[in-house]
């Protein structure tokens, strides 16, 4: 009750600090016909807002009941970084919803696919190199940012990792959906997520722990960015798999050498690997990062 009293709040305090600095239009009038426009627009964003936070507190709900308290600390310690780096990736998304609900709202399905598809293979190929390189320093880091008692966590944060960029790729197409006008798509598939979870915490955190935990945030992602990108493609774009595939085939074959090796240069090399076979197979090119560049510079 209190994390979800304190989200309450600072949504609130976030709410009127923004009404407070609008340039026009700040006196208040009631407009209920406006009103029930947006709330008829906006309840399933909310609900979906709602749903974010039972993935994001479940699976720790969930470790509490079935674990000591100790195996809490660790998995929320651990959770920490891949937080982070979702929170950093997130943050140049910003101009991505805007800019496809323009190439629709033009009926321009062709370049809206474009966009979706470059922006897809972009972020999955910088999420992947970064949890690469974060499972490679992962003890340093964790010892540096909190202590030597936290390093338990490490085996839940390389999974906590991969579900980093299914959850970014699941966040894509989901505001893809809201451009198409589809956001109850998107409420659907984020009620069969909390259910997928829930489900797989169950099943998973009494054999592996917080191991598991973090295995069932992988498998909720990968089944919400699955279903979300067959529904787009249902709604009329036109996704290439090179985007969509060969970043998560790649990653599988570069964490086996990173888990199963103890060599620093072959770790390292898994790395290389890993955004050589991205570059090499055309599923980014440097004139795609130059565009989502220029897209996200003030």
């Amino acid at each position: 009750m209190a994390l979800m009293a304190s989200t309450l709040i600072s949504y609130g305090v976030a709410g009127l600090w923004q009404y407070a600095f609008l340039p026009v239009g700040r006196r208040l009038r009631l407009d209920w016909r406006t009103y029930r426009s947006g709330v008829a627009f906006s309840w399933r964003l909310f609900a979906n807002n709602l749903l974010g936070f039972v993935f994001q507190r479940a699976d720790t709900a969930l470790v509490a009941w079935l674990m000591a308290p100790i195996q809490v600390a660790y998995f929320e310690m651990g959770k920490r970084v891949p937080l982070l780096l979702s929170r950093i990736l997130v943050a140049g998304l910003v101009p991505f919803l805007p800019n496809i609900s323009e190439r629709v709202a033009r009926n321009d399905l062709a370049g809206a696919s474009r966009l979706l598809n470059q922006t897809v293979a972009l972020f999955n190929v910088l999420v992947y190199t970064a949890a690469l390189g974060i499972m490679l320093l992962a003890k340093p880091l964790i010892t540096f940012l909190f202590s030597e008692k936290y390093l338990p966590c490490i085996p839940a944060i390389n999974f906590l990792l991969l579900s980093t960029a299914l959850s970014l790729q699941a966040g894509i197409t989901g505001q893809t959906l809201i451009a198409l006008n589809r956001p109850g798509l998107v409420t659907k598939v984020n009620i069969g997520a909390a259910v997928v979870s829930v489900a797989a915490n169950v099943v998973l955190i009494p054999d592996f722990g917080i191991q598991g935990a973090a295995m069932a945030a992988v498998l909720t992602y990968a089944f919400s960015t699955a279903l979300q990108s067959w529904l787009a493609f249902r709604n009329g774009m036109r996704l290439d798999l090179r985007a969509y595939v060969h970043p998560h085939l790649f990653m599988v074959v570069s964490v086996a050498i990173v888990w199963t090796t103890e060599s620093a240069w072959l770790q390292s090399g898994a790395i290389a690997l890993f955004v050589g076979l991205c570059f090499a197979t055309s599923t980014i090119t440097l004139e795609h990062v130059k565009k989502l560049a220029s897209a996200v510079r003030p």
